[in-house]
């Protein structure tokens, strides 16, 4: 596929999924409806028409409802009656079930980087440390999920590196909208501190620096949710 809808679209690849030399109509209906569910530009909660959604990026329905399926089958969105399918709202619950796993998980990634990551790649974590606080160009999340994904990268298991990369996709949905609502006040200082244990490859501490981190991280959403939520109505498209 080579029209307007497959511009750009490996960079909106989810992690770890390689890119086709061509993109079918449903893998690029897929991947950019999935970029804009995760980074709020549909909003949380919209019922969008398939009808409508299709002539939009330009396919048929058939494709689309294969992206459509794909997205449900993530969680991201509901396929409902009548041809509309709606994004799956936030909510308090949601959240709760993902820092629930979160929480065991990328301390544990971290522990196992500590104990495996080669020098050049415990270097290449200390050189992706974000700003205490972003004041400068760049996407505060983005360069946040760089570091952290090198972390957990460097565990040296796919598996749980692909399960924390699902986890931190459907965390920064959260984020990123309650930061727009928030005015982009999210400072993460332990970073360095994170790297810093890494680097003497001290694991326990790894670990239990990132568990607060990650407890950190739900504080801040959990602080912002309710009010979003009782402010939030569910957009129409």
């Amino acid at each position: 596929m080579t029209d307007d809808l497959s511009t750009g679209l490996t960079s909106l690849l989810p992690q770890g999924e390689p890119a086709p030399l061509a993109y079918t109509k449903s893998q690029a209906a897929y991947i950019s409806l999935r970029a804009r569910i995760l980074r709020g530009t549909i909003t949380p909660g919209a019922t969008l028409n398939q009808e409508n959604l299709a002539a939009e990026l330009r396919v048929s329905t058939t494709p689309l409802r294969e992206a459509l399926q794909r997205l449900e089958a993530e969680g991201l969105v509901k396929l409902a009656a009548h041809r509309e399918v709606v994004v799956s709202p936030l909510s308090i619950r949601d959240i709760h079930e993902i820092f629930d796993v979160r929480l065991q998980l990328d301390p544990y990634a971290g522990q196992l980087a500590a104990e495996t990551a080669t020098d050049a790649q415990l270097r290449a974590i200390q050189s992706l440390v974000p700003p205490a606080r972003h004041t400068g160009p760049g996407d505060p999340l983005e360069q946040n999920r760089n570091f952290h994904r090198a972390v957990y990268t460097c565990s040296g298991n796919k598996l749980l590196a692909d399960t924390l990369d699902s986890l931190w996709d459907k965390t920064d949905r959260y984020r990123r909208i309650l930061l727009d609502m928030d005015g982009g006040t999210d400072p993460h200082p332990t970073h360095s501190v994170i790297a810093e244990a890494l680097a003497r490859r001290a694991g326990a501490e790894v670990r239990d620096l990132i568990r607060r981190h990650v407890q950190a991280k739900h504080d801040f959403i959990m602080d912002r949710l309710p009010s979003y939520l009782s402010s939030a109505l569910p957009g129409r498209r």
